[in-house]
């Protein structure tokens, strides 16, 4: 994280630059300003903070600040994103179920992993793409399936140790490893995949 003590301050400077870069930061208002922080973090840019006085002009009236409203605002990219990925795991787990009843054998979980999460994929690159980062295009689509097929890897050999080495319920195991994966997944989307 950051040591930041005023994260919605809106008093800010930075070279011109920076402003170049500030222009690709989605985002409006509060919202704005905290991805522009996320930036700083991710570039590895050094922020420094000097003390202002704080002047309220008729005890603060004309404030334009609704902490409800401006806190979805600032975390309504990842609440979508997790509206999205609570839909293609639900896809994906009841997928992933119906394959390993129609499917026998030793490797049954890996193949019911990897035909699950093929349309899952699908379907959540779809909504990433289109509705939660607004960027998908001809790179975005091979780097999403890299992705994907990265996630998918990890998940299928984690599930399958889980399983045959340490005995755990399929189900159980699906869950734990996806739940794990899903913070990779959201990153790696946010920084490379739709950037």
């Amino acid at each position: 994280g950051l040591d930041i003590t005023d994260t919605q301050t809106g008093l800010r400077g930075f070279s011109k630059k920076m402003c170049e870069v500030f222009l690709g930061v989605i985002g409006e208002r509060y919202e704005f300003e905290s991805n522009m922080l996320i930036e700083c973090k991710n570039m590895d840019i050094t922020i420094q903070e000097t003390t202002i006085d704080t002047i309220y002009i008729n005890k603060n009236q004309t404030s334009h600040f609704n902490p409800i409203r401006d806190s979805l605002m600032i975390y309504r990219l990842f609440l979508k994103y997790i509206v999205a990925s609570v839909g293609s795991f639900v896809l994906d787990i009841s997928l992933f179920q119906v394959f390993m009843i129609l499917l026998k054998g030793s490797r049954a979980i890996l193949i019911a992993t990897a035909l699950a999460r093929i349309i899952s994929a699908t379907f959540n690159y779809t909504l990433n793409g289109k509705f939660i980062f607004k960027n998908s295009n001809d790179t975005s689509v091979y780097k999403y399936f890299a992705l994907a097929l990265m996630i998918m890897v990890m998940s299928g050999v984690s599930v399958n140790f889980l399983v045959t080495v340490l005995h755990f319920k399929a189900l159980f195991a699906k869950l734990l490893v996806d739940i794990l994966l899903f913070i990779v997944s959201f990153v790696a989307q946010r920084e490379w995949v739709f950037k």
